[in-house]
């Protein structure tokens, strides 16, 4: 459940401008304006960020209490979101894993250490984000922005609910029903194919 986000659809996303056909978008707070914007309308807080990262990234950290979220953006995201995809879809020229798991530990600990700064507020962000360990694999929620969850096991489900607002994802299940042929000839089943729509409303558009 936790690869709800999974990039297997770089193309796609890429053709769309990341946040689909904009006139089906539901009118939701923050829409277009980046993952950041997301994490905010669902209630975490704004740590701190954006942070010039590893490889041409900007990176920032959202927190409420018992999970975490890391969001690079920009050109070393999107090179890291195509160097995830190659990894898991197997192709042969994808980068070493170490280098990709590299990158992604940088921009956490960069991210982590940044809390000990003045001005970061108080509560979550302070008290609990430095102590989370990474909850799951790096998510690509847009085109050029990737989404490290940091939590323990417990926080699961509430990362489930945070990447579901984000991808906007909905599935429609197959569907089969029985159509009477009248008196004089059989019935037939009929099978409507399952789908699944991803919104992505928080991607830009551009």
């Amino acid at each position: 459940m936790h690869r709800l986000g999974f990039f297997a659809v770089l193309g796609a996303l890429a053709v769309a401008g990341c946040g689909g056909n904009t006139q089906t978008q539901p009118p939701v707070p923050g829409a277009g304006q980046g993952v950041g914007a997301g994490l905010r309308a669902d209630g975490l807080m704004a740590c701190v960020g954006p942070l010039a990262g590893d490889g041409g990234a900007s990176v920032a950290l959202y927190a409420q209490p018992g999970f975490a979220a890391v969001v690079a953006s920009g050109d070393g995201a999107q090179k890291l979101a195509i160097d995830l995809a190659e990894i898991r879809t197997h192709i042969q020229s994808a980068p070493p894993v170490s280098e990709v798991a590299r990158i992604e530990d940088a921009w956490r600990r960069q991210a982590l250490k940044a809390l000990r700064r003045p001005g970061v507020p108080v509560g979550p962000c302070r008290s609990q984000a430095p102590h989370l360990p990474v909850l799951a694999p790096t998510e690509v929620v847009c085109a050029d922005e990737v989404l490290i969850p940091l939590g323990r096991p417990a926080a699961m489900d509430r990362f489930v609910a945070v990447l579901s607002k984000l991808t906007g994802i909905q599935v429609t299940p197959a569907q089969v029903r029985y159509q009477s042929g009248g008196p004089y000839s059989a019935g037939q089943l009929i099978t409507t194919p399952g789908s699944v729509q991803e919104t992505r409303p928080y991607c830009s558009s551009s």
